[in-house]
Formats: structure tokens, sequence, C-alpha cells
């Protein structure tokens, strides 16, 4: 059990920076006891950050049905513009590397727009640049984890390499 120890403190430290800003954000909520679990290893950390990010997914769809916003879930999403990309990058906090996954926590800021999806670019085991998305539910004023499961993880310039390179959305109405 004491092998285990520098891996949760070391999970623990990554996942600060998605509890700082909203302590009680479902992502944060769902995520925090099954990172305490005694027996966590990084297939089990994947597996409870995609549960996780699906129930809140749930979640926002529904409240967004609900509120009559049901057309922004079912458009094609166009990429935002360089403005709008930068808003929304700033306005949100740094991404995160966590066993061998991506994650963004969302803040949209967009008044008029429901964001979808998120394309990072990164490298692969070969150094060859690939696209992975990252789909999801960011209604305006509101914040989304955006997940990417399995991003590389061999080579150290790998996990650094990975960044944004834009984000799509839909009209809110």
């Amino acid at each position: 059990m004491t092998s285990l120890r520098p891996v949760l403190v070391a999970a623990a430290l990554c996942l600060a920076p998605l509890a700082a800003h909203a302590a009680d954000a479902c992502f944060s909520a769902c995520l925090k006891p099954r990172m305490a679990a005694p027996d966590v290893d990084d297939q089990t950390i994947r597996e409870a950050l995609s549960a996780c990010r699906a129930r809140c997914e749930e979640a926002t769809r529904a409240r967004l049905v609900a509120a009559g916003g049901g057309s922004a879930l079912a458009c094609a999403p166009s990429p935002l513009s360089p403005g709008e990309f930068r808003k929304v990058r700033s306005a949100s906090p740094s991404v995160v590397g966590l066993a061998g996954a991506f994650l963004w926590e969302v803040d949209n800021v967009l008044p008029d727009k429901v964001i979808r999806r998120v394309e990072i670019s990164t490298q692969n085991m070969s150094l060859q640049e690939v696209a992975m998305t990252a789909a999801g539910i960011a209604p305006p004023g509101e914040r989304a984890t955006f997940l990417v499961p399995h991003v590389g993880d061999g080579y150290p310039a790998v996990r650094l390499s990975s960044r944004v390179v834009a984000i799509y959305a839909c009209p809110a109405r």
C-alpha cells in the first residue's frame, strides 16, 4: 500500500485546479470520493473520469432540454471565432493531464452559444501530430468537463505537447 501513496498525492495535486474554482461543481463532486479509494490505479482513474463526465453531461443535457435549449443538442457544432476562442480559453482553468487522460473544465462565457466539442492536438508515439476531440455540453454561464481518456503517455514530450486548438459550439436557442 505504501507504493500507492505517491500516486494518490500526485493525483490530488493534479485535481486541485479542478476543485479550486467551484467546490460544488458536478465533476469535482463526483470524482473526489472515487479518488479516495485505496486501490486507485491509472485504469481506475480513467474509468472514474469517464463515469463522472458522463453523469454530469446527462444532468446538463436534461437541464438544457427542460429549459427549451434542446436545439443546441441537435445542431452540427461549428468552430468559434478566434476572439470567442480566446475568451473561453482565458476564462477557463488550465488543462490537466492525469493517468493518460486530457481534462479541461471549460467555463462557457459566451451568452449565446452552447459549447459542444473541444479539439486538441498532440503527438502519437511516432511523434506525428494527431487531433483528438472531446464531446460535452457547456451551456452559457456554466462549466463542463471535456475529457479525452487515452492521450499518449509514452514520451514525456507527448504529454506536454497536447494543446487545445479549436472549440466548437451551437447557437443556444
